[in-house]
């Protein structure tokens, strides 16, 4: 599958990120690598309370450029979302979220959820198709938010969901002839992830 040299899942984009502190101090350099990435020094896992301050003027202005399509880019990702939800519908041990009639969605991603996350993940792989997984552990479990007392069990939706969600393919920049092998793939793991 082609690749798109933005991050896709993004609603506007730009061609990177940037940004520069210097210090000669350890200590408040680690802190400032933490803060800079949302608090975390392991990927959506917090330690405390963060920015994501990345942005310099180019890239702003790649992303004011953006803007200007992206009315049109969110009818495209509104248009594939519900292709998926279509072609889908078959599926048992996959649920496409359904759309909301009252509601204009803009996809910033496109879950599907299944009990098996790992081996679907993992058969998509194989056939070189991106998948990800975003926010593995919820937000009330995350070290940074300890002080607020929630244990495991305190929502079980949430703990749930962190656990059964992957993104798909979902971009203005994916062809539909890329998305019919997402859902291609997808349809033939029905009778193999089962057990």
């Amino acid at each position: 599958m082609r690749r798109v040299f933005v991050f896709p899942t993004k609603n506007v984009s730009t061609i990177g990120d940037g940004g520069l502190i210097a210090t000669s101090d350890k200590h408040l350099a680690e802190r400032i690598r933490r803060l800079r990435q949302h608090g975390s020094t392991r990927k959506y896992y917090h330690d405390e309370i963060g920015y994501n301050s990345r942005l310099d003027e180019i890239h702003a202005a790649i992303l004011r450029t953006g803007l200007r399509k992206i009315d049109e880019w969110n009818r495209v990702r509104r248009r594939l979302a519900d292709r998926y939800r279509e072609a889908l519908k078959p599926l048992n041990t996959l649920r496409a979220n359904p759309a909301k009639e009252d509601r204009t969605h803009i996809y910033h991603l496109f879950c599907i959820k299944t009990q098996r996350r790992d081996r679907v993940q993992e058969a998509l792989a194989q056939r070189n198709i991106h998948s990800g997984v975003y926010y593995p552990c919820p937000l009330h479990l995350q070290k940074a938010y300890a002080h607020l007392g929630y244990r495991p069990g305190s929502l079980p939706v949430a703990e749930r969901l962190s656990e059964e969600l992957l993104a798909i393919p979902m971009s203005p920049f994916l062809y539909e002839s890329e998305q019919d092998q997402v859902i291609e793939a997808l349809l033939s793991l029905e009778g193999k992830i089962k057990s």
